[in-house]
């Protein structure tokens, strides 16, 4: 038997018209998520490189014949060929190396790998093009041979970490950042030098040794913003920690029994 199809009256059309144009609107209305910003190459990749890469491929090492220091490094590549691929940064080696499995073939060789969003810079910059200003050249994050040299004798021993920058930290940093870890918050303790001197997952570094102008930590406990900020220490204090982290961290590795780092 044949179905004829019924008509709509003028109560079922208005109905069937009001359910069509919300859900129109309702499709309309749904919001799109921003795109991500486009990555900045002296604000996220510089530091990277500059922390983790030019160890062993700046321009007093060069293994593997590669340079990362410059973009004609970049781009020249090294004895295993180009390590970008402008456009595809999940077929550029250098990203392959970094995402490696294996700890013999992962970079950074020897050294705690990078942080997940880290990586994920780099992709997204290779993906961009890995455009590189005109003339820039990535600094190693080391301290200056002559900085030593010029030093002051006694000068290494002005600042102790037990008696100067270890109750700081323990008065304004442990009860978040400490050695108790039902406390402890973003996986960051302070009193264990391999963690606070390493990347963390934002893909900040806490601490830099010599470089307190690199160092999250100094930034967070200068931060304008009261809701960023750190817990607010004195301008004495804060000379104090910063000389401790331009002359190198003092951070030492916890003896057994300690509740704390040990320096």
């Amino acid at each position: 038997m044949m179905r004829i199809p019924r008509v709509l009256g003028p109560a079922g059309a208005i109905v069937l018209s009001a359910s069509v144009g919300g859900a129109l609107a309702s499709a309309r209305g749904q919001a799109v998520p921003a795109p991500a910003p486009a990555v900045d190459f002296g604000r996220d990749i510089q530091p990277i490189l500059a922390a983790s890469c030019l160890r062993c491929h700046g321009p007093r090492k060069t293994e593997g014949d590669l340079r990362l220091d410059t973009r004609e490094g970049l781009h020249k590549g090294g004895d295993s060929g180009a390590v970008v691929i402008s456009g595809d940064g999940k077929g550029s080696l250098l990203y392959q190396l970094l995402v490696a499995t294996d700890p013999d073939k992962r970079m950074p060789r020897r050294r705690r790998p990078l942080a997940p969003a880290q990586i994920e810079t780099m992709r997204r910059w290779i993906d961009q093009g890995a455009p590189w200003p005109e003339g820039a050249v990535v600094q190693a994050l080391s301290p200056a041979p002559e900085d030593r040299a010029a030093r002051p004798a006694g000068a290494a021993a002005g600042l102790s970490f037990n008696r100067d920058v270890r109750p700081i930290l323990a008065e304004n940093c442990y009860a978040c950042h400490g050695p108790d870890r039902n406390r402890r918050q973003k996986e960051l303790p302070l009193d264990l030098e391999e963690v606070a001197t390493g990347p963390l997952p934002s893909g900040h570094v806490a601490i830099v040794p010599g470089h307190p102008e690199a160092s999250a930590l100094l930034q967070r406990v200068t931060d304008p913003d009261e809701q960023k900020r750190m817990p607010h220490v004195s301008p004495s204090t804060l000379s104090c920690s910063r000389g401790s982290r331009r002359r190198g961290s003092l951070l030492r590795p916890r003896s057994s029994g300690a509740s704390c780092c040990a320096g």
